[in-house]
C-alpha cells in the first residue's frame, strides 16, 4: 500500500478525509482498537484499493460519496466493529450517488 496509517490505540477520534480524485488510494489504516473513526471520501475512486481494519474500535461512520459517474468508494475492504446488541450497531455507513458503486467489502465477526 502506498499510505500505511497507525491509529490502533487513538484514544480521540480520528478523521479520515479522502476529497478528491484518488485522493486516498491504496491506504491501509490500522485502527483495531481506535475510538471513533470517521472516514469521508467524496470523488472519483477518492477511497479505492484500500484497507479498513477497525474491528474492535468503538465506533465507524464512512460516507462514500460521488458527483455524476464517479465512485467514491471502490475496491475498499472494512472490517468492521460488531454491534453492541441488537439494533445497536456500531458500523454506520452512508452512500450518495454511485459512491458505494461496486467492491465494497464489509467484514465483522458477528454483524456490524
Amino acid at each position: 500500500h502506498a499510505l500505511q496509517i497507525y491509529a490502533s490505540e487513538l484514544q480521540h477520534a480520528l478523521n479520515l478525509l479522502c476529497w478528491d480524485d484518488y485522493a486516498c488510494f491504496g491506504v491501509a489504516l490500522y485502527a483495531q482498537s481506535a475510538h471513533a473513526l470517521n472516514i469521508h471520501a467524496r470523488g472519483h475512486m477518492a477511497l479505492s484499493s484500500s484497507y479498513v481494519y477497525a474491528q474492535d474500535a468503538t465506533q465507524l461512520t464512512l460516507f462514500c460519496g460521488s458527483e455524476a459517474s464517479e465512485y467514491g468508494c471502490y475496491q475498499l475492504y472494512v472490517y468492521a466493529p460488531d454491534y453492541v446488541s441488537l439494533g445497536v450497531p456500531r458500523t454506520h455507513v452512508q452512500c450518495q450517488g454511485h459512491g458505494c458503486y461496486d467492491e465494497l467489502y464489509l467484514y465483522s465477526a458477528h454483524g456490524a
